[in-house]
């Protein structure tokens, strides 16, 4: 158990348990979300698209997300130094929640601008943009004079997202939650490419590679293979997100020049993660026989995978050729929050187990853990799957043509429910469930039962219902080493 001020052992715990009942917020959003498409339900006259949509990633991604790697990387820079101006850091957390909230009721009330992923009122914005403001004004004034590359990480991420949500959402009000936004038309595409990524590097990549390049040398006791490239991967992460979102400005009527640019930043920014997701991954895998991973390091490793996997798609998907065969289906590479919810049940997840043992010096119990981890992998495997196939599928159905030369499928509704095993006549519901739709769905299901079972087992840790935490053996006796050599 660390020794920290009873004000910060209280910073982290309410960032840790609001992040978790805002991970649980977005869930239940996210699946009416997933209803309303494929079943009707809600009706959209009762709750609309526009509504139950921005709800659920921005509960996911600035309420869940954010708020489970805030009380991580609290408990990282306490490794760094005595943690200092708690105030600060309690009064930057209830500004956050009051943004949230806020947000919350603005946008079932209607006042939602069009930014995607900034749809609150400019009220709820300045709120948020300061809580992050805050984090980095504490991690500065606690920090020594030189940051190690985890907390580096870290305080890049937060400050790099504090600029991105505040540029993103520069806007002019003219009423208590109406405001215009400073750009238009054309750039103000350009700005939406660079927000949606801003928030995908910044406030997700940055932290989350930080904190595993903490968590996994410390629990595995291995140091990381190449400590060396970590500095330059965060310097060159940090020039390359803000210019590779303009590579989707392709598929539209933008500055083709700048989507050409962005997509050359964007493949040199994947070849980074995948040098510093590599990196990490060797790191576990070189000692296969001197290391025998637990629990808590499976869920490091699945993350790892699965953001391999990810970042591999997001290159595949930037060339024209490909924006152009997928652009508008079901493979929406735009869509982050599919990302930021797959990364939540590995990533956070088990970042938010493995950093709340050490904390509270209490074990997991029973197997909520367990399976947490096994429907996280099965419904984000799912989730992956079933995205890139659909979009596939209707991508060529789209560009279809008959002997005459003429669009195949000239009906958008023909595009939608391409690939279905269920009769054209059927209802459209039933044509949503019996194709791939339908695995998506139980896709996200998986998912969901992942995180409420991991939801359990952080409250297990906290309630102190285990044994006492003790820093696993996972190397290997010496004989067995040689044995596994050997063959």
């Amino acid at each position: 158990m660390i020794a920290l001020t009873p004000d910060f052992r209280k910073v982290i715990s309410l960032h840790l348990f609001a992040g978790v009942i805002w991970i649980l917020v977005a869930v239940v959003f996210g699946l009416l979300n997933q209803l309303q498409l494929m079943m009707g339900f809600p009706s959209p006259d009762v709750l609309g698209f526009g509504i139950i949509r921005p709800l659920f990633t921005n509960a996911l991604i600035f309420g869940g997300w954010v708020g489970v790697i805030t009380a991580a990387s609290y408990f990282l820079l306490q490794k760094e130094g005595e943690l200092k101006w708690q105030w600060v850091a309690l009064s930057g957390f209830a500004l956050q929640q009051l943004a949230l909230i806020l947000g919350v009721i603005t946008i079932l009330c209607g006042f939602n601008k069009g930014r995607e992923y900034g749809e609150w009122s400019w009220v709820s914005d300045n709120l948020y943009f300061l809580s992050l403001a805050l984090f980095v004004v504490v991690a500065l004034r606690s920090a020594k004079s030189e940051l190690s590359a985890p907390a580096l990480y870290v305080l890049i991420g937060f400050a790099g997202g504090a600029v991105t949500f505040l540029l993103g959402n520069l806007s002019l009000p003219y009423s208590p939650f109406g405001s215009t936004p400073l750009t238009a038309g054309m750039p103000d595409a350009s700005v939406q490419e660079f927000y949606r990524m801003g928030i995908l590097g910044f406030l997700v990549l940055f932290p989350l590679f930080g904190l595993l390049y903490y968590l996994l040398p410390a629990h595995l006791k291995l140091p990381i293979y190449n400590e060396g490239a970590l500095k330059f991967q965060a310097v060159t992460m940090a020039f390359l997100i803000p210019v590779s979102g303009s590579a989707f400005l392709a598929l539209g009527p933008g500055p083709q020049k700048t989507a050409t640019a962005g997509i050359i930043f964007g493949i040199a920014l994947t070849v980074v993660i995948l040098m510093g997701t590599w990196n990490l991954l060797y790191t576990i895998s070189r000692g296969p026989h001197a290391v025998e991973l637990d629990r808590d390091g499976a869920f490091m490793r699945w993350t790892l995978r699965f953001l391999l996997l990810l970042t591999l798609l997001r290159a595949i998907s930037l060339p024209r050729f490909m924006q152009a065969h997928v652009g508008l289906t079901w493979w929406n590479s735009q869509d982050i929050a599919s990302d930021i919810l797959i990364l939540t049940a590995l990533g956070a997840s088990g970042i938010g187990l493995l950093f709340s043992q050490r904390f509270t010096g209490k074990s997991t119990t029973g197997g909520g853990a367990g399976l947490a981890l096994f429907f996280a992998v099965m419904g984000s495997f799912l989730l992956i799957a079933t995205n890139v196939v659909q979009g596939v599928v209707e991508g060529s159905a789209a560009a279809e043509l008959t002997d005459a030369g003429t669009l195949a499928h000239p009906s958008y509704l023909a595009v939608l429910f391409a690939g279905n095993l269920a009769d054209p006549s059927t209802s459209p519901t039933l044509q949503y469930l019996l194709g791939f739709r339908g695995l998506y769905l139980f896709g996200y299901l998986s998912t969901a039962l992942s995180l409420f079972a991991w939801a359990f087992a952080i409250l297990s840790v906290w309630r102190g219902n285990g044994e006492a935490y003790k820093e696993p053996d996972l190397h290997l006796p010496e004989e067995e080493v040689h044995s596994q050599e050997a063959h």
